[in-house]
């Protein structure tokens, strides 16, 4: 599993993490990755996660997104707007019990999601091109009233 990120939680999970001995064996720490750096590491993703009490629709979704990478969320903000059984998971706020099942739902079911499919949905939604014509579209409606 690779993290990433720097959070307020970032170095008690890296203590937790080597006391328990999973540091460099099962868990590696990234820190906060950004442009290219973070691209790279979430093209070779299964899986991005974002159990998070606070979030309206974090960019790092639509990243996933674009690299046809599948999200599990919490139910939280405005991610539920962009978030189907078709681009991952939604789980309820604190709700680890639900979490689990749905990490353990996408370990036991690998070919659930279609990476195309997933890249098709960032780019139908929110392309240069497509966040141009919407903005545009505003415009000429404004200007129309």
């Amino acid at each position: 599993m690779k993290l990433i990120g720097d959070g307020e939680d970032f170095d008690q999970m890296k203590a937790l993490s080597d006391t328990m001995g999973l540091t460099g064996t099962y868990v590696e720490f990234a820190g906060l990755k950004e442009n290219e750096a973070l691209v790279e590491l979430l093209a070779t993703a299964d899986l991005m996660i974002m159990f998070s009490n606070y979030e309206n629709l974090p960019v790092v979704i639509l990243e996933s997104y674009a690299c046809g990478v599948p999200v599990i969320s919490t139910r939280v903000g405005g991610i539920h707007e962009h978030l189907n059984e078709n681009l991952g998971r939604l789980v309820e706020m604190q709700n680890e019990q639900q979490f689990l099942q749905a990490l353990y739902d996408f370990l036991d079911q690998p070919g659930l999601y279609n990476s195309q499919q997933i890249r098709k949905y960032a780019v139908d939604h929110f392309s240069n091109e497509q966040i141009g014509k919407s903005l545009f579209d505003v415009y000429c409606k404004t200007l129309s009233n």
